[in-house]
C-alpha cells in the first residue's frame, strides 16, 4: 500500500480538539513530508501539541508545515514553536522542519515579542531553509480581532524591535535559504537595518520585502549590500570563511516610498552583482516605460542570461538568426584558427548589441522606440 507523504487540511474549521488528536497520529507517523493547516481555527493548545509530537517524533519524516491563516497565537503557542525549533535535531542539523508557513498568523497583544522569539530560536537553527512571515500581524493595525462567538482581542503592531531581531538572526544564521517579510509594515529604518544585516549572510538566496513601507534611503541601503558580492548564488556556498550577500532574488514590490532614485540604486546593484536575477518594483509609480524601469529590466536580463545552462544557451542558438537578421555559422569563436564553442558572454554581447530590435521594436523610419 503506498505510504500517505502528503495531507492538505486547510479550511476545514480545525479547532484546538482536531489540532491534537492529528499531533496523536504524527507521534507514529513513518511517511508524511508535508502538512498543510491553513485557514483553520487552531491557537495556543493545539500548536503546542503539534509541536510537541514534531519534537518528540522519532521517525522526523515531516518536512513541510503550514499554518497560515490560523486563530490568535499567544505566548504559550509561539514559545512552543520557539522550543521546537531550538530542539536538539533542529540543531544538530539531522531532522526537522525545512519549511514552515506562518503568513498572516495573527498575535494576541499580550505577546508583542513573537518575532523576537522565533528569531532567538533561528540563530542555531541548521534545518530550516524556507520560512514564510508574509502579513504578519498585518490586522493588528485594525485594533481589534473578531474570533468565534463575536469573541475580539486587541492587537498592537508590529514592533520596531522584532524586525530587528530578525536582522540580527541573520547575521548569524547560515541555513536560510529564503524569507518572505511582506507585508509586515516594515519601515525605512528598518529596511536600512535589515540592509546592513544582509552583508554578512551568505546563504540567503531570496528576500521577499513586497507590501511594506520602504523608501528610497532603505532602497540605496539594500542596493549598497548587493554590491559587496563575493560569493556566487547557490545555497551550497555556505563557507564561514566567505563574506558578502548571495543574494539574487529581491522582491520590493509595492512599495509606494521607493521612487526614481531608489530604482536607479537598483540598476547599479544589478549591473555590479551579476548573481542578482531577479529584483522587483512597482512599476505602477514611474510606469513601465521609464527610463529607469527599462535600465533595471535590461541589467536583471543579462544576469539571466549567465545563469542560463548550457543545453538552453544552444536552444538560445537558433534565436540569433531571427534577431540579427542573417545566417550565423555555428556559433563558434576563432582563436588561434581553431574554432571552439560559443559562451555566454558571446551570446550576451550579441544580444546586447541588438537588444532594441528584442524589447523596443524598430519604428517604421529604421530607429528604435528607446533611442
Amino acid at each position: 500500500m503506498t505510504a500517505l507523504t502528503k495531507l492538505i487540511l486547510g479550511g476545514n474549521a480545525i479547532d484546538d480538539a482536531g489540532a491534537c488528536a492529528l499531533a496523536e497520529g504524527l507521534r507514529v507517523n513513518k511517511s508524511l513530508l508535508h502538512l498543510e493547516l491553513w485557514i483553520n481555527q487552531i491557537s495556543d493548545n493545539g500548536i503546542v501539541a503539534l509541536m510537541s509530537s514534531l519534537e518528540g517524533n522519532n521517525n522526523d519524516t515531516l518536512t513541510h508545515l503550514c499554518f497560515s491563516r490560523n486563530h490568535t497565537i499567544g505566548n504559550k503557542g509561539w514559545d512552543a514553536i520557539r522550543r521546537y525549533l531550538h530542539s536538539p535535531k533542529n540543531i544538530s542539523g539531522q531532522s526537522g522542519l525545512v519549511k514552515l508557513n506562518l503568513s498572516r498568523t495573527q498575535t494576541a497583544a499580550a505577546n508583542t515579542n513573537a518575532l523576537e522569539l522565533l528569531a532567538d530560536a533561528l540563530c542555531v537553527n541548521r534545518c530550516l531553509q524556507n520560512l514564510v512571515l508574509t502579513g504578519m500581524n498585518e490586522s493588528r493595525c485594525c485594533g481589534t480581532i473578531t474570533g468565534g462567538g463575536g469573541a475580539t482581542s486587541t492587537t498592537t503592531a508590529t514592533t520596531s524591535m522584532e524586525i530587528q531581531s530578525i536582522g540580527d538572526m541573520l547575521c548569524v544564521n547560515q541555513t536560510l535559504v529564503v524569507i518572505h517579510l511582506g507585508a509586515c509594515q516594515i519601515g525605512p529604518k528598518d529596511g536600512c537595518y535589515l540592509a546592513k544585516c544582509l552583508e554578512s549572510n551568505t546563504t540567503l538566496v531570496e528576500l521577499d520585502l513586497n507590501s511594506n513601507e520602504l523608501d528610497d534611503r532603505a532602497a540605496h541601503a539594500l542596493a549598497q549590500t548587493l554590491l559587496v558580492v563575493v560569493v556566487p548564488c547557490t545555497a551550497a556556498s555556505s563557507s564561514s570563511s566567505s563574506s558578502g550577500t548571495a543574494l539574487c532574488k529581491l522582491n520590493l514590490w509595492s512599495n509606494a516610498g521607493i521612487g526614481e532614485s531608489g530604482v536607479w540604486a537598483m540598476v547599479e546593484a544589478a549591473r555590479v552583482n551579476k548573481n542578482l536575477v531577479q529584483c522587483s518594483v512597482d512599476t505602477r509609480l514611474l510606469g513601465r516605460d521609464h527610463p529607469a524601469v527599462q535600465s533595471l529590466r535590461f541589467a536583471l536580463f543579462l544576469n539571466q542570461i549567465r545563469f542560463r545552462d548550457f543545453l538552453l544557451l544552444e536552444s538560445c542558438h537558433k534565436l540569433i538568426p531571427s534577431i540579427v537578421g542573417g545566417q550565423p555559422t555555428s556559433f563558434t569563436t576563432t582563436k588561434n584558427n581553431n574554432r571552439a564553442p560559443a559562451t555566454r558572454h558571446d551570446l550576451t554581447y550579441l544580444l546586447f548589441q541588438n537588444l532594441p530590435s528584442v524589447f523596443c521594436g524598430r519604428k517604421k523610419d529604421g530607429t528604435h522606440n528607446c533611442s
